[in-house]
């Protein structure tokens, strides 16, 4: 379920001015957007934790949010929670976090990390005698790049686009473009490139 519209405290609003050069609007942006992962909560006052990456700052904080309400309590530095929530934060959640960040265009796609568990590629593909695009699902092979056209260079991401096709009875021979698209990214348009070009 995503998070409700963001809204900053007084406390949230000063120490994100104290702490960070991203501004307190800035930030709720990102947040009321659905970016950031949830690492974290206090159940008994309904707090979630939310790990989110600052552009403006180069470097990730966690936003404390009350999940019903929507209202944020106060803005940590990773250093901060730390303190008392290290076991929140790993090398996982940290990767989902930049990768998410890339793919919304918010930091540069250099930033991306290879290997993120819940990246998640949907394709779908155009056919010549279909005005709506088909719906493959998600491509379950590997992700070098957030650059989704690269996906071309594997036979096996073409050989997968035609079973798919099969699956819904649709001729391979009908197929005039492929499109994939990370959660929250842009649509990439995936040319063939066949093995001699690659």
């Amino acid at each position: 379920m995503p998070p409700p519209p963001t809204i900053l405290s007084k406390h949230a609003t000063e120490r994100i001015t104290e702490r960070f050069k991203a501004s307190p609007g800035r930030i709720a942006e990102l947040l009321t957007a659905g970016l950031g992962k949830r690492i974290g909560a206090s159940t008994p006052n309904s707090l979630i934790h939310r790990l989110l990456w600052s552009p403006e700052d180069n470097c990730p904080l966690v936003a404390i949010q009350e999940l019903v309400s929507g209202t944020v309590l106060t803005v940590l530095t990773l250093e901060m929670y730390k303190r008392d929530y290290a076991a929140n934060l790993s090398e996982n959640r940290m990767r989902h976090v930049i990768n998410q960040m890339v793919h919304a265009g918010h930091i540069p796609p250099t930033m991306w990390r290879p290997g993120d568990a819940q990246e998640y590629v949907t394709v779908h593909a155009h056919l010549v005698d279909m005005p709506i695009a088909v719906a493959l699902g998600r491509w379950p092979g590997p992700v070098s790049s957030p650059n989704l056209s690269d996906l071309g260079r594997i036979l096996g991401f073409w050989t997968w686009v035609a079973q798919k096709l099969e699956e819904k009875h649709k001729a391979v021979k009908s197929l005039s473009r492929v499109e994939a698209r990370f959660i929250g990214g842009q649509n990439w348009e995936v040319p063939f490139v066949a093995a001699n070009e690659a």
